[in-house]
């Protein structure tokens, strides 16, 4: 008989009593199938705006089909963004600086020749949709671009696609300076074949979502590509809430102006802003908003223009491995409450087993979608040891957790991972200032307090010394380490460059 876990806190017995997912098999009882886990077909609202929306500084909009853009100079709001997908606005937004998918805009063509065009890229059904555009003759062509397994900029993305661009008459968006129509209108309708029931946008993100990735470095005729980036060694993202305060309100004080500008730039940064555009935003913020506090902008704007570049620059190009929210959120993941109880539950209170397993279910959260997954092992690695990342896989696949398949190529494909697992919404994922923990510790001290870590520690079957240990590891060592910056990933560059 399967002994249940039984907890005092009222909210963890709630959490509990919420999750889908039973105890180990070694309990007595074995995880739901696989057809109850699957996902329902829909995406939600903040999936769609995670992917595809640059809110800030300006969209076009059109109030009707056939009708010239207007460009608005204020953020994009949700109700346009909603308007859009119900066909009773045409809404039009700039690309963030890692964009989430790209399109290549085809006008005036035959479908047998947008076909032909696909097949030269490289592009199947299996990853890139083809849509309907407004006009006769005209589709967008949307893929999930990625390039040498990271995420590519903007720049990177236009720079790939330049030469076949022009080779077959076809534009590439996002841009960082131009708005595109947002992908999922009423209008723009699926044309892959058995496509034909995808009509609302819920479904249609879903599908985009389920796409395999495209390598950019794939894409023919295209030149041998550089982004400089300097290693970040260790770095701690601060809060973006002072530069977004700034960007409102303008300068607070005398001789303010040097930090505030990356205080503003450093916002921008967060919210995936392009380079260029960050850089022009914040020149105009400062000639607006100086408010009388900086005598360099009236003395020396030339001075301060140059800058403003420089510390653009220093922040833009400076990470390896370390994103915007949005794109920190697709790629590296996100997980729920529910998900850590889930996982603490599964493993029995092991924490090195907890972390492990959490990292995976995070990775594969904006993953989901797809029937399985290529998780490289230096990747599962980092989330165990050399020594051990098999034998935690090898726990989970006892349990009904995780299958992993044989078929691989070395350096080209790694082994793929199907995770059994009772998904949550997004609206429900632990992002603390808009981006989801790094760690197990973190997740668990942004989501639960010190009463409720207690209580679940001790649900999951922890001992007691254990639990003494690592509550005063989550609550009092790991906040003096964050506030002086002592762990892999710590510090916010200095503006004083």
């Amino acid at each position: 008989m399967t002994n249940r876990i039984s907890v005092k806190s009222p909210r963890l017995e709630r959490l509990y009593s919420k999750s889908n997912l039973l105890i180990e098999k070694s309990q007595g009882k074995t995880m739901k199938s696989l057809k109850d886990c699957r996902p329902t077909g829909k995406a939600d609202y903040n999936e769609y705006v995670n992917l595809f929306i640059q809110r800030i500084p300006r969209f076009t909009l059109k109030t009707r089909p056939g009708k010239h853009w207007k460009t608005i100079n204020r953020p994009l709001g949700d109700k346009l963004i909603q308007a859009h997908l119900e066909g009773s606005r045409t809404v039009g937004a700039l690309g963030k600086w890692y964009p989430g998918h790209a399109i290549l805009d085809v006008d005036k063509r035959e479908i047998e020749q947008v076909q032909e065009m696909r097949n030269a890229a490289g592009l199947t059904e299996s990853n890139s949709m083809l849509c309907s555009s407004e006009s006769e003759n005209s589709y967008h062509l949307l893929v999930r671009p990625i390039y040498h397994n990271r995420p590519p900029t903007v720049r990177l993305l236009s720079a790939i696609f330049q030469s076949f661009c022009e080779q077959h008459r076809i534009e590439i968006y996002p841009r960082a300076r131009k708005c595109v129509r947002l992908p999922f209108g009423k209008i723009q309708q699926c044309l892959d074949d058995g496509a034909e029931g995808i009509d609302t946008w819920e479904q249609k993100t879903y599908w985009f979502q389920k796409l395999d990735e495209y390598d950019l470095s794939g894409v023919p005729s295209q030149q041998l590509q550089f982004e400089f980036e300097e290693k970040a060694g260790s770095l701690m993202l601060s809060t973006s809430q002072r530069g977004q305060e700034l960007f409102v309100n303008g300068l607070q004080a005398p001789s303010s102006r040097h930090d505030s500008q990356f205080e503003v730039l450093y916002y921008l940064w967060r919210k995936n802003v392009p380079l260029e555009e960050a850089e022009r935003i914040t020149w105009t913020w400062i000639k607006k908003k100086h408010n009388g506090f900086s005598v360099d902008i009236m003395k020396s704007p030339v001075v301060v223009r140059k800058e403003i570049e420089r510390q653009a620059r220093r922040i833009w190009g400076r990470y390896l491995d370390v994103y915007p929210d949005s794109t920190h959120n697709i790629y590296h993941g996100y997980l729920t409450k529910t998900d850590i109880v889930d996982v603490l539950k599964i493993v029995g209170g092991s924490i090195p087993e907890a972390r492990f397993l959490f990292n995976l279910v995070k990775y594969y959260y904006p993953r989901r979608h797809r029937d399985r997954i290529n998780v490289h092992s230096d990747l599962l690695i980092s989330w165990a040891s050399r020594n051990t990342y098999l034998d935690r896989i090898k726990r989970l696949e006892r349990k009904g957790i995780v299958y992993r398949g044989n078929d691989y190529l070395v350096n080209v494909r790694s082994k793929q991972i199907k995770l059994k697992w009772n998904w949550r919404s997004l609206d429900n994922a632990i992002l603390p200032d808009g981006r989801a923990p790094e760690s197990l510790e973190e997740a668990i001290r942004a989501a639960f307090t010190e009463g409720e870590t207690r209580a679940l520690f001790r649900a999951s079957g922890m001992y007691p010394r254990l639990i003494r240990r690592y509550v005063r590891d989550i609550f009092y060592v790991l906040p003096f380490k964050l506030s002086h910056n002592i762990r892999p990933a710590a510090f916010l560059p200095s503006p004083y460059i």
